[in-house]
């Protein structure tokens, strides 16, 4: 096993999802300083050296957990933790700094927590799929998602921004939060976000205040299982229950039926990501409960 944390590669694809995603939710970003940022919390002076010491590669699957902690009269504080427990040691780290900094979390609550919609011109989305139209021969082929449309690919790294407030309920600090896979066959990241039962934010809310959230619910749109309807508006919670069946639909376009599902969760002031996480949820459970019927 290697003695690295992260390959050279890692450490560029890593720089520009934070560039990338910084900006989309609106926060000022460059992207050489991203770099320089990741090379000190591996405990290089700088991208050069790191550049140069680092392999270019690893051969396994790994787990990057990153945390900017943001609190009154403080210094904005960046946490890091790598490996295959990286996502669940993130949030003992961001605890512990807290605690160090005569801040104890114990009771406190999540007055706001989301994957944020992005702000200005917004990026056209594409799902992928490759051919091999002959021997050694591949060829990418994309396809827009519509407006309303949900991407379930995990390749849509915006991070979840947490707002912790006091008991007096006055907001405290507020940490955003990266939790990548790095897959090193492919050389490409997928959003990490926890199991259904237990998704990833929950973990990480409970492990800082000692207290679990209450789970979110949002408005899914799913495969309907009534004869005559292709789909069906479901309210449902993230860890994969269906609450109440709301509107079967009818046969129609996938970027019409998704038009129909929005007002519902604009009046819950979701952003389309925490409806796309919450949705995967669903049907990841639905997934099991197929399976366990075989």
């Amino acid at each position: 096993m290697s003695i690295f944390a992260l390959s050279s590669h890692d450490v560029k694809l890593l720089s520009h999802i934070l560039h990338s995603t910084s900006k989309a939710i609106g926060r000022p970003s460059k992207l050489a300083p991203q770099r320089e940022m990741l090379s000190k919390l591996l405990g290089f002076r700088d991208w050069n050296i790191a550049c140069a010491i680092l392999p270019d590669r690893l051969s396994d699957t790994i787990h990057v957990a990153i945390a900017l902690l943001e609190a009154p009269s403080a210094a904005p504080k960046l946490l890091m933790t790598s490996g295959i427990d990286a996502p669940w040691r993130l949030p003992e780290k961001v605890r512990d700094h807290l605690v160090n900094q005569s801040q104890d979390p114990t009771g406190f609550t999540v007055s706001s927590c989301t994957r944020p919609d992005p702000v200005g011109d917004v990026k056209l989305q594409h799902w992928s799929y490759e051919l091999a139209p002959g021997l050694g021969r591949v060829t990418e082929h994309k396809v827009a998602f519509g407006p309303h449309e949900i991407d379930y690919g995990r390749s849509n790294h915006t991070p979840t921004v947490m707002t912790f407030a006091n008991a007096r309920g006055q907001d405290a600090f507020t940490v955003t939060v990266w939790s990548i896979t790095l897959h090193p066959e492919s050389r490409k990241a997928t959003n990490f976000t926890g199991a259904a039962s237990m998704p990833f934010y929950n973990t990480f809310i409970e492990s800082i205040t000692g207290h679990a959230p209450e789970h979110r619910q949002a408005y899914c749109l799913v495969n309907s299982r009534q004869n005559g309807f292709a789909n069906a508006i479901v309210r449902c919670n993230e860890r994969g229950s269906e609450l109440e069946i709301v509107e079967h639909l009818h046969y129609m376009k996938i970027e019409e039926a998704w038009a129909k599902l929005a007002p519902y969760n604009k009046a819950l002031g979701l952003s389309l990501l925490d409806v796309a996480d919450i949705t995967w949820a669903c049907s990841a459970t639905d997934d099991e409960d197929i399976a366990d019927t075989w």
